[in-house]
């Protein structure tokens, strides 16, 4: 499949859940996406982004700022809410969890063959077909390959994948390793990536 064919015809969906990693450039490019989509937005959103833990505070702060909706630093346990962002720590990975009837989000400790931590496949892995959750995956601008594990194991848990286009990459490495994989859905401009979640 061309890159071409894979952009061609974006189909609207409901999703339950969005997960988004990102490293280098990432928090421009989460914050034009975030900043687009509107107070009735109800789909949760959680985001791994490669950066230092005494940075995340400044980052969510400037989230909030910019977006309609609340953002938050995920905490241990934290549920999974309609129209709430969740930012991992810095210095811990999350995975998704099932609590209470619904979902939470759990500390997970990066191992130390982990290259990256907070880790995108640690969370990706975490939703399993079990959960019965609709999920779309979400991978931006970074370096290294982060993501392309998790990203395939999303794809066999029936979600849909969406990568950057090059051409938008501050680092084009993350989105490259996930469409090397051949399970890519769509690979997208910021502006297709906007619109196309302003039509869920």
């Amino acid at each position: 499949m061309t890159a071409e064919m894979v952009r061609n015809g974006y189909q609207s969906n409901q999703f339950d859940l969005i997960l988004i990693g990102a490293s280098t450039g990432g928090p421009e490019a989460l914050t034009s996406i975030l900043s687009s989509l509107s107070e009735s937005f109800k789909c949760p959103i959680v985001i791994i982004q490669h950066m230092p833990e005494n940075f995340i505070p400044s980052f969510v702060k400037q989230l909030n700022r910019d977006c309609k909706l609340e953002c938050f630093k995920a905490v241990n346990g934290h549920m999974l809410e309609a129209g709430k962002v969740l930012v991992a720590p810095g210095n811990q990975s999350l995975e998704i969890v099932s609590k209470n009837k619904g979902f939470a989000v759990s500390y997970k400790s990066c191992s130390l063959n982990t290259e990256f931590c907070p880790s995108v496949d640690i969370l990706f892995q975490s939703v399993d077909r079990a959960m019965g959750l609709k999920v779309l995956g979400m991978v931006l601008t970074g370096i290294g390959s982060d993501g392309a594990l998790g990203a395939k194991n999303l794809k066999e848990s029936g979600a849909e994948i969406w990568v950057q286009e090059e051409k938008e990459c501050v680092a084009f490495g993350m989105p490259k390793a996930v469409i090397e994989t051949g399970i890519v859905d769509r690979i997208l401009s910021l502006d297709d990536m906007r619109s196309g979640l302003e039509r869920l």
